[in-house]
């Protein structure tokens, strides 16, 4: 960056040194007088929109032949400190106080020689030459100046020097207005899962002093462990495709040493979740046009469960030390939802909640490796994180309860915290009475996409119905398990037993009869 600086004053830094070089001539050898032109213009072409342009004039211009390249520069009022200082790398000043560029210092010198100065005239307050402008079109123009030797600044860098060769000069804006994007892999997650994070700053010319400015929202835990940071270079960014983050994530670059290269502060001192500063040293060996990608990652936490979605954004301050502008990225959400389960039979023609059936949700068609649940009561669940699985302080459970309830929250459960995927809901223990179900319920929840941004707005959650060619995806949250009581068998020796008793009467009373007829006979012999 620093090196594109330096090229950018190197033409006007050269003019300069011819110029001042040819001052050794006394001033009464110079045989014209800047009278017939007594004001200039200095106008910015390329200029970056919304950025401010301020112009400091460091010497004065006495006079100049233009025929013979010869000119007698003297410092301007509040420069004398700066020019005996560190001004004095660059510049000489002879016994009559006129000022030539310092023999033996190279013209590439001037980018160095330009930061020092605005670095001088911010810290002592030095006023502008003219009202500082801010562009609002890509041109600046600055009007009715004393010839002189001037400085440009921006917010993106120092610009150049202006030559008095003509005192009406145009100026191509060389530096660019740095750019910073944020993508994050996971569009969509459950509580708990890790996310993986993406940040692409686009090396600008002429920037300085990036600081990258990180802010999760509270449902995000961020693990400072995991941040990695590189620098690719200009042939490799023109070959990629940017929108691609596995594409860039996984681009050979030159990584860059945290202590060394930047400091990473987490927390940071500004309320930011973290802060990372690039070293001084660094911008010299960034490429023009290439990228600094920083990853990282963070998780889904407990706090989350309020929102349906977590949010990241990053900001980028650069500049100089004393006049920073930032750019910051749209916030990026990563969105997850709930599943509605309604445990039911009919009766009399209505749905009835049905209370004591079991279930587990996994993401296995087996059902192996449940997922696990915090309970928070009354039916309600929430995907639980890896540390609270492992706590004894939290209860965690990877079976779920319909509830007792009373009216439509009988029967109902509510799974929250859960992001795209398949997963399928299995029925361990079936109300008592109640045929517990054979198959598992599988359960798609699947993303809602803009067609015009691609952003992920929402998470529908539907169930497979239909079998072989005919199998469908439809809507269903609540997600409906219907269970049906069994067969009711008769009672054991009911009506068999019934009988016995009849016929066992019959069977008496018909011997009682058969005897008294049978005693009536003997008689009457």
């Amino acid at each position: 960056m620093k090196r594109v600086k330096k090229l950018l004053s190197l033409v006007l830094a050269m003019m300069l040194v011819l110029a001042m070089g040819s001052t050794a001539m006394a001033a009464g050898e110079l045989p014209d007088e800047p009278a017939a032109v007594e004001r200039g213009t200095i106008t910015i072409n390329n200029a970056i929109e919304e950025q401010t342009y301020t112009i400091y004039k460091i010497l004065d211009l006495e006079s100049y032949n233009a025929d013979n390249n010869a000119y007698l520069y003297k410092v301007a009022d509040g420069w004398q400190e700066f020019v005996e200082g560190a001004g004095s790398a660059y510049l000489q000043v002879d016994d009559d106080g006129y000022v030539t560029w310092k023999s033996g210092v190279s013209a590439d010198k001037a980018a160095e020689f330009a930061k020092a100065a605005v670095a001088y005239a911010k810290k002592n307050s030095i006023p502008s030459a003219k009202e500082p402008v801010k562009a609002e079109g890509t041109t600046v123009t600055f009007t009715d100046l004393d010839l002189g030797y001037y400085l440009l600044d921006s917010d993106t860098g120092a610009l150049c020097s202006l030559d008095t060769t003509n005192p009406n000069v145009e100026i191509q804006e060389k530096n660019e207005k740095p750019t910073i994007d944020k993508d994050v892999e996971q569009p969509t997650a459950s509580v708990g899962d890790i996310l993986d994070y993406i940040i692409k700053i686009k090396i600008a010319p002429g920037a300085e002093n990036y600081k990258v400015h990180d802010q999760m929202s509270d449902g995000l835990t961020f693990d400072s462990n995991s941040v990695a940071v590189k620098v690719l270079s200009k042939e490799t960014v023109d070959g990629l495709d940017a929108s691609d983050k596995d594409a860039v994530k996984n681009a050979v670059g030159t990584g860059l040493t945290e202590g060394v290269d930047y400091t990473l502060s987490a927390p940071a001192d500004d309320k930011h979740t973290f802060d990372i500063t690039f070293a001084d040293s660094l911008y010299a060996k960034l490429p023009v046009g290439g990228m600094i990608v920083i990853t990282y990652q963070a998780a889904i936490n407990a706090d989350a469960i309020e929102f349906d979605k977590v949010n990241n954004k990053a900001t980028l301050d650069f500049g100089d030390n004393n006049d920073v502008t930032s750019t910051e990225t749209p916030e990026v959400p990563t969105r997850f939802t709930e599943i509605n389960i309604l445990k039911y039979t009919m009766k009399d023609a209505a749905e009835l909640g049905l209370a004591g059936a079991e279930f587990t949700l996994s993401k296995n068609e087996d059902g192996t490796d449940p997922i696990n649940f915090v309970d928070l009561g009354d039916g309600n669940y929430r995907a639980a994180t890896a540390e609270e699985v492992e706590s004894t302080e939290v209860k965690t459970t990877s079976t779920v309860v319909s509830p007792k309830g009373e009216g439509d929250a009988l029967g109902r459960i509510n799974l929250d915290g859960l992001g795209e995927g398949t997963y399928y809901l299995k029925e361990t223990k079936a109300p008592s009475g109640y045929n517990q179900l054979k198959a598992p319920v599988k359960i798609v929840i699947s993303p809602v996409v803009d067609d015009t941004t691609g952003e992920v707005t929402g998470l529908t959650v539907q169930i497979e119905t239909g079998e072989g060619d005919n199998v469908v995806l439809e809507n269903a949250n609540p997600v409906k398990v219907e269970n049906n009581t069994g067969a009711e068998l008769p009672s054991t020796g009911g009506i068999g037993t019934t009988i016995f008793y009849v016929l066992g009467g019959i069977l008496v009373v018909g011997a009682g009869i058969m005897l008294v007829v049978k005693k009536r006979m003997s008689s009457e012999k």
